[in-house]
């Protein structure tokens, strides 16, 4: 069975608009779509990318991004930083072209699809895609953390762009061993826990998995794991169903290598299947990734439970009433991973201390992450919402970037409606 190549027919596409000046932007289109842009003075698509919602608001949003003075943050677009990088060194010459969707279709997975397709015809990966980085330059941060990129006085020797040696062929079987060419597995039968009271062992080390019903032709989950042995289980669907799995050892050197991975994966199970297929949360990256960024209004490190114990609860405090966010235990302020002895001791005083002095049971959430062979604590919790909370009825906090502050009076009147 072939696959539908409409996304590459140039008929199917709008024409091609400027960008910059983002008040002369004349895309009318205010539906969903792809996007692709291009540069007068490099050849091939340096983004590809899509929203659900306007292409018109869309475009006009980037636009106004690139034509700050500063490098933008990569929030709200993750590719601005980069693309900003470019507009520096070559001019503003950019160019996007849209291909309209309807809403009921899989906006991200039809970017996915555009990608397989550019690379299987081009062996080239988008320059901005997947968070690289223009190497004349540092890359700025999220908003959050407010750290903006700079041209670099020495540049780093990079080499090419995207996940090398990925021999895009064979892309209409999804379930046979050579699958865009990579050297998969036989399939493994696996049983959720609680139906057979044991689960196969995968090897620890890095590669992709594939998941799918037994007598199905296409996948129900795809992904990546520095260990497979660690994330597959979280993959396979808690059902009565037969599940197969098949893996393929596959080094990982980047965050950006792995989600160029991902985005294949599902790409060209779209285009073989006409379906989609979950791409698993890889939550080690996910923490990656926070880690990265560094603290936070959003984000608190701990090393360990400090000395002070109870700081460990006026930082959730904190987090809550500044919108929510995350606390993670075994990390250090300067982003090194130190990990901790014994999580579930860990885990057990955090919600002890909760318990004896937040005014009400603060709403947290616990994970488990293993990061480079040590366990982290992820306590993640919810933004208040009706009132803030407090440390035992009295203590109010909140967030300024990543300092914890105690709340003025014009906050808490603002929460509590007083004038």
């Amino acid at each position: 069975m072939g696959f539908d190549l409409s996304l590459l027919e140039e008929q199917n596409w709008s024409k091609w608009y400027s960008i910059l000046p983002p008040d002369e932007q004349q895309i009318e289109y205010e539906g969903p779509g792809i996007l692709r842009i291009c540069h007068s003075k490099l050849s091939g698509i340096h983004y590809v990318g899509h929203t659900q919602d306007s292409v018109q608001n869309r475009v006009g949003s980037l636009g106004y991004e690139l034509d700050s003075e500063e490098m933008p943050y990569t929030n709200p677009f993750s590719a601005a930083p980069c693309l900003w990088a470019i507009q520096q060194e070559l001019g503003d010459e950019f160019f996007v072209s849209y291909y309209a969707i309807d809403e009921d279709q899989p906006a991200e997975v039809l970017e996915d699809a555009y990608l397989a397709l550019y690379r299987m015809t081009t062996a080239q990966t988008p320059t901005a895609n997947f968070g690289r980085m223009f190497p004349l330059y540092s890359k700025s941060s999220s908003s959050a953390r407010g750290i903006r990129g700079e041209r670099l006085e020495e540049p780093p020797v990079s080499g090419p762009v995207g996940a090398q040696e990925l021999q895009i062929n064979n892309i209409e079987n999804v379930l046979s061993n050579d699958w865009l060419g990579f050297d998969w597995s036989g399939p493994v039968e696996y049983y959720p826990d609680r139906f057979q009271g044991f689960s196969p062992a995968f090897p620890s080390y890095s590669g992709i998995f594939r998941v799918w019903e037994k007598g199905k032709g296409s996948l129900e989950a795809v992904g990546t794991a520095r260990s497979l042995n660690s994330e597959i289980a979280s993959a396979v669907p808690d059902s009565e169903s037969d599940w197969l799995v098949s893996y393929a050892q596959r080094e990982v050197h980047s965050r950006s290598e792995i989600k160029e991975i991902e985005s294949l994966l599902s790409g060209a199970h779209y285009l073989a299947t006409n379906a989609t297929t979950t791409v698993v949360e890889n939550r080690e990256e996910e923490i990656r990734d926070i880690i990265e960024d560094g603290e936070s209004a959003e984000t608190e490190f701990k090393r360990q439970i400090p000395s002070q114990k109870n700081d460990v609860v006026k930082e959730l405090i904190s987090l809550a009433n500044a919108g929510g966010g995350q606390l993670i235990l075994g990390v250090d302020d300067e982003k090194e991973i130190v990990g901790l002895d014994d999580v579930e001791s860990v885990k057990e005083l955090v919600s002890d201390l909760i318990s004896g002095n937040a005014n009400e049971n603060l709403p947290t959430s616990y994970e488990t992450v293993e990061i480079d062979g040590v366990d982290l604590l992820e306590v993640s919790i919810e933004p208040a919402y009706d009132y803030p909370f407090s440390f035992k009825r009295g203590q109010f906090f909140t967030r300024n970037g990543p300092q914890r502050v105690p709340m003025q009076g014009s906050e808490l009147r603002e929460w509590f409606g007083k004038s």
